[in-house]
């Protein structure tokens, strides 16, 4: 049995802890059976530092939702990313036109193909996402969020449901976008290779800023190409536009092709398309690879470094 109490920690009270024992174990690093046990954090390589979104421990976070994760600081002063059970992704930009769909379906499919639960919240008016998902995923489980205050009330209840919460932002509604990144972990921003979209971006980016000033850096975001010529090329002016949002790009992009638009018509995702569609399925599983893999350790119960915005920005640059 390890000290303060061993594997009893998780049912009762820890002696180390006092009254959040249900929580985590200061003595043992255990979490408890709330937290449903992804992790087991060793305090000789491990300071417990606090609970994400909170002051200390027990306590729901800015964001209101009960959040399944620690944040820990590393040898030598490193921070480590929060440790999550589950995870919402918005899929964002206020601008209609730039793929948000077609990332969120494509997105919700590759996590559930990969074994995790995912379900697709659709904040669209038009919803095209949730009835596209039915076709093409049946076992993903989707729903429409009408207004603002659904998103705000129903999104942390979701986080129960699933290991992933792919949300479909709208491309306008400034309300509603602003609910959505008041809920989200993650933010994929995608946004076209112009002059004029980078500018727009912009205006689109201001309420994910408010967010992020409201809750202390959260959601953490990546903006991405989306929907731009296979031979884009992005020039001096644009990159400095693009650093002066203090978003960092993706390196990967979703170029325009026809199958991207042909998928919902029939019902289907491009990796399922045969031969004309094989191109565009490398192509994406290139892009989520590249945006979700530190996601994808942190559900996993995996603590992994989260990049700030100027580590992804070099990364990009190599």
């Amino acid at each position: 049995m390890r000290p303060g109490g061993g594997p009893a920690c998780h049912r009762a009270p820890c002696p180390g802890v006092g009254s959040v024992g249900r929580a985590a174990c200061r003595s043992c690093g255990a979490l408890s059976g709330r937290t449903r046990g992804v992790v087991a954090v060793s305090m000789a390589g491990w300071r417990v530092v606090g609970r994400a979104g909170s002051a200390s421990f027990g306590q729901r976070g800015r964001s209101g939702g009960r959040r399944a994760g620690l944040k820990t600081g590393l040898p030598g002063g490193r921070v480590a990313g929060y440790v999550s059970r589950t995870m919402i992704i918005a899929i964002a930009n206020t601008k209609g036109g730039v793929g948000k769909t077609t990332i969120a379906v494509h997105l919700a499919a590759w996590l559930h193909e990969k074994g995790f639960r995912v379900v697709l919240a659709d904040c669209d008016v038009q919803r095209s996402s949730s009835e596209w998902v039915r076709q093409a995923v049946p076992e993903v489980a989707a729903l429409k969020l009408d207004t603002p205050d659904d998103v705000l009330n129903e999104l942390p209840r979701l986080r129960e449901e699933g290991d992933f919460i792919v949300a479909d932002g709208p491309g306008s509604q400034t309300e509603t976008s602003r609910a959505l990144l008041l809920r989200a972990d993650f933010a994929i921003v995608p946004c076209k290779a112009s002059m004029l979209e980078v500018r727009a971006l912009a205006k689109a980016t201001e309420v994910l800023r408010q967010s992020q000033d409201i809750r202390k850096g959260l959601p953490q975001a990546v903006a991405i190409l989306s929907m731009v010529g296979q031979k884009y090329k992005l020039t001096h002016d644009m990159k400095e536009e693009a650093d002066a949002l203090k978003l960092p790009l993706a390196r990967s992009a979703v170029t325009l092709r026809q199958i991207y638009a042909d998928a919902p018509g029939q019902g289907t995702l491009v990796w399922r398309m045969g031969t004309k569609g094989r191109e565009a399925a490398r192509e994406i599983d290139t892009v989520f690879t590249e945006l979700m893999s530190e996601a994808i350790a942190q559900v996993r119960g995996k603590v992994v470094p989260m990049r700030k915005g100027r580590e992804r920005k070099s990364a990009n640059q190599k």
